[in-house]
């Protein structure tokens, strides 16, 4: 494991073929991760790996210079919810994000359109919410190990599920509209 202790990212310090960020295993954490200025370098990243480092929360200006990711890895970091400017990734197909500090995944989810695989394994979700249903392109969902004790009957509506994670929690039944998701 490194200890980088800041990592600022300024146009001068990547190329503009640079399709991934990846500061896996470090100490980073909410102040040290930094992007200073956006030109069209930042047009092409397209991948951010942070997980195991010290992540709270990623700034506003982080999420909206990088508007092509497609893949976010944020686990084990110790983030207590969604950031709301991330909710402006258009194009984000894939999320990450076990083993931080969550609580509520907010109806807001919805806004990601295109996203196939949403992991929020060992947190502290209590609710599975509705609105996850119109995720008309999910296909893994995974929300092991969290506080959840009631399925929503629309979970029958999710068509495009092909993979459904939800041991270790405390489900108390699971909804007969659950047999609308066997293709």
């Amino acid at each position: 494991m490194n200890k980088i202790i800041d990592y600022v990212i300024d146009d001068s310090s990547i190329s503009d073929n640079m399709v991934v960020i990846s500061v896996n295993n470090n100490t980073v954490n909410s102040n040290n991760l930094k992007i200073i200025k956006c030109y069209s370098n930042y047009d092409k990243v397209n991948e951010l790996l942070a997980d195991n480092n010290s992540i709270l929360k990623l700034n506003k200006t982080f999420w909206l210079n990088c508007l092509n990711l497609t893949t976010v890895h944020l686990s084990n970091n110790n983030i207590l919810k969604f950031p709301k400017h991330m909710f402006s990734l258009k194009q984000l197909k894939h999320l990450y994000l076990d083993s931080n500090k969550i609580s509520i995944i907010p109806p807001s989810i919805v806004n990601f359109a295109l996203l196939e695989t949403l992991s929020i394994e060992n947190n502290n979700i209590e609710l599975f919410p509705n609105s996850l249903n119109k995720l008309n392109k999910l296909k893994t969902l995974k929300l092991t190990n969290n506080k959840i004790r009631i399925i929503p009957i629309e979970i029958g509506l999710m068509k495009s599920l092909t993979a459904l994670h939800l041991c270790g929690n405390n489900i108390e039944a699971l909804p007969t509209t659950m047999c609308n998701l066997c293709n």
